[in-house]
């Protein structure tokens, strides 16, 4: 459809990786039974070192528009069914799960679990192994996904800037 070329069309840029920072966050805090607090509301303080993590792994993975917009699907149909026992690092966890799922459904290339360790800067491949496992036990291996589920995120991510 002409809205999903609309956001295929889209630069990863700052904005694109803080919005799904915040959608990352937003998931954890849904996971822990908090209010969310309007994330996408207003402008709110992320937290630096999860943004940097974030801006350094999808600059050095080189990780573009389709792996994002798959990781916003998968982060928000596991929402409901993640289970936190513990919260240090839970938004990173979380978060390079749903990238490293998403970069090995959308690519033929698979980037290895051991750069992806090395990447983060805080985990160990048997880390990130793990994140992949749980985020495909929690989606029931059902990686699929439709228009409308990317639709979902259509309006926010054209309100952050226009698309190139």
């Amino acid at each position: 459809s002409p809205q999903i070329l609309q956001l295929l069309s889209r630069k990863v840029d700052r904005d694109f990786i803080e919005y799904l920072v915040r959608t990352t966050i937003e998931t954890v805090e849904y996971a822990l039974g908090r209010p969310t607090l309007h994330l996408f509301s207003f402008p709110s303080t992320i937290p630096r070192p999860l943004l940097q993590l974030a801006l350094d792994v999808i600059r050095k993975s080189r990780i573009d528009t389709p792996v994002i917009l798959v990781a916003l699907v998968y982060l928000e149909r596991a929402r409901s069914q993640f289970k936190i026992s513990d919260q240090r690092w839970a938004c990173e966890r979380i978060l390079i799960g749903a990238l490293v799922l998403a970069a090995k459904y959308v690519s033929d290339y698979t980037i290895k679990n051991a750069r992806w360790a090395r990447w983060s800067g805080v985990f160990s491949k048997e880390d990130i192994g793990r994140m992949e496992r749980e985020l495909l036990d929690i989606l029931d291996w059902n990686l699929s996904l439709a228009e409308g589920d990317i639709m979902a995120h259509h309006e926010h991510l054209l309100s952050l800037t226009p698309p190139t």
